[in-house]
């Protein structure tokens, strides 16, 4: 029988002293966040898994003595389900939720557990297992994004809108307001017209930003990644963001690029989501509109022009 390589790419292992009463598995996790604040960090889910040694025990009287009760020893092992660990807020939110969660499968299996109907008690933890493993979308995570503005003239622009703001580095405000204001539904003119964000697409006839139904205020400028998991919360998840790149294949001596996904919404912009936002990272982080998506995914596998290869070295 031919032997399965495992799921899960990291192991990590807590041991507290043996005289520390703990039976909180917040502790451990947070101890053992060092070693995974790379999975942490980055915008993109992954997986964790659990598994909590327990040490119970129960009292035995002997009723041909007089003596205290003995004590009988054992262990129980809570092995929780897999779960996934979506971006947050910030890492420690991040972590503060992946404890929670934790918390909450590690209780369910002690609460269901047989021996509490005996006489078996939870003495402390003697260790705790947390396995991980990154997702998909973060195994083909890329090195900084390739193409400028001059990719996308050689792609065609092709289910793209790419807001032409150099001067006040908003270019991810510019691609939320597109979307909500509905720039994908527009003419391909008028989407080029807008792209100038100077004109009525944007204003009213009073020199005004036409409103919105989310809020930037504290947005940062030029926005990152970690800005837009922060965004999200600020506005109660009601816009899932996912962002993509694009990176470059060597293929039998030819160049092609591909497209990949470098972050996912958070937590509660997955539940709570009335809008879905697709938007493209470029080189210096310049973000663009992702408004067709199936025009957008026809890239995939396109040759790259000779003039990109030059522009990409």
């Amino acid at each position: 029988m031919a032997v399965r390589a495992s799921f899960w790419t990291r192991s990590l292992v807590y041991e507290p002293e043996p005289n520390v009463v703990n039976t909180d598995i917040t502790s451990p996790i947070v101890a053992m966040a060092p070693a995974f604040a790379d999975l942490l960090a980055v915008q993109l889910p992954f997986h964790a898994k659990i598994v909590v040694v327990y040490r119970i025990v129960k009292q035995v009287w002997v009723w041909e003595q007089d003596d205290e009760p003995l004590e009988e020893r054992g262990r129980f092992y809570a092995n929780s389900p897999p779960w996934i660990v979506h971006p947050a807020a910030g890492v420690e939110q991040r972590l503060q939720n992946m404890a929670g969660e934790a918390r909450y499968l590690v209780e369910s299996l002690l609460n269901s557990a047989r021996f509490w109907s005996s006489e078996w008690t939870v003495r402390g933890i003697e260790r705790v297992e947390l396995k991980l493993a990154p997702s998909g979308e973060a195994l083909r995570l890329p090195a900084p994004a390739v193409g400028g503005r001059s990719c996308l003239q050689a792609q065609g622009s092709k289910g793209i809108w790419n807001p032409k703001n150099t001067s006040d580095s908003r270019c991810f405000e510019w691609c939320v307001r597109g979307y909500l204001l509905g720039v994908g539904e527009a003419s391909s003119d008028d989407r080029k017209l807008a792209s100038r964000i100077n004109g009525s697409f944007f204003f009213n006839k009073d020199g005004f930003l036409k409103p919105v139904d989310v809020s930037f205020a504290g947005l940062r400028t030029p926005t990152t990644l970690e800005d837009i998991s922060s965004f999200e919360e600020q506005n109660h998840g009601r816009l899932a963001i996912t962002v993509w790149r694009w990176t470059r294949l060597e293929w039998e001596g030819a160049t092609f690029f591909e497209e990949v996904t470098v972050r996912t919404p958070t937590e509660v912009a997955r539940r709570n989501a009335q809008h879905e936002v697709n938007l493209l990272q470029l080189s210096g982080g310049h973000f663009c509109l992702l408004h067709n998506m199936n025009a957008f995914r026809s890239h995939k596998g396109a040759h790259l022009p000779p003039l990109q290869h030059r522009l990409q070295k």
